[in-house]
């Protein structure tokens, strides 16, 4: 009950967040604001463990993460102009419609290198690197894009999962009080 009432604050964010949502006070952009204020003011308020040496790590942490997560949609959208100029998805597509063989047994090979991909990549430059080439394939089999991307969210979740970089695993092991 007590770790309850501690992280009583922290629970009501997502109420806060997803009710402003759909009662339309907010948008969810101007939500992922709203969420930022209130966990500073939380933390700074509240818990009273936000000090100016935090904070300057807080901010490095995000400028790092953010600097990746643009270099990494550089980099692909670099190569994906490098594909198109070559026509790689045209030709993965002719050649995946080519072949005789099941259209389930290519989505269950789509499958097993997005899970091969997941062990070594990040989630993010999956899906910008590999979605170009697996969409025009996708639908030249009769799959429903939508039903795809909700099994490409499923294939990422593995990805976050599987080691040897399995994000979420890292995160689980840096949330452990015991680890701190």
């Amino acid at each position: 009950m007590e770790s309850t009432r501690v992280a009583g604050w922290g629970l009501l964010m997502p109420l806060i967040i997803i009710g402003g949502i759909y009662s339309g006070i907010f948008t969810p952009t101007e939500a992922a604001a709203v969420g930022v204020v209130l966990s500073f003011l939380i933390a700074a308020l509240v818990y009273k463990n936000l000090t100016f040496h935090n904070l300057k790590m807080i901010l490095l942490g995000t400028v790092k993460t953010t600097a990746m997560i643009l270099f990494i949609m550089v980099g692909a959208m670099l190569l994906g102009y490098i594909m198109t100029i070559l026509q790689i998805p045209q030709t993965v597509v002719n050649y995946a419609t080519s072949l005789d063989i099941s259209r389930w047994v290519i989505f269950i090979m789509i499958n097993i290198v997005l899970l091969i991909l997941g062990m070594f990549l990040e989630t993010v430059s999956i899906l910008v690197i590999t979605l170009p080439i697996l969409y025009p394939i996708i639908t030249m089999l009769g799959f429903d894009p939508i039903w795809f991307a909700i099994i490409m969210v499923i294939n990422m979740e593995l990805a976050l999962i599987s080691p040897p970089v399995g994000m979420n695993l890292f995160v689980l092991k840096g949330l452990d009080r015991r680890n701190t």
